[in-house]
């Protein structure tokens, strides 16, 4: 895995295996990890973690899958 120095405005990071749902925004300096869910409209602020499904204005974790 390539390690990014995360400072300033910076963009979202998009990791493996992850879905976006139609329309759904992600804003700053985050990192979506692998396996994660986004649901369709959703405004992500905050990082996302692994197999996690994250929905909503503003995006909230609702669910992890454990491996």
């Amino acid at each position: 895995m390539l390690l990014l120095e995360r400072s300033g405005g910076g963009v979202p990071i998009i990791e493996d295996d992850v879905s976006i749902g139609a329309n759904a925004v992600l804003l700053g300096n985050i990192v979506i990890h692998k396996g994660a869910k986004i649901g369709a409209g959703a405004v992500v602020l905050y990082d996302v973690p692994e197999s996690a499904t994250a929905v909503g204005v503003p995006a909230r974790i609702i669910m992890t899958s454990e491996m």
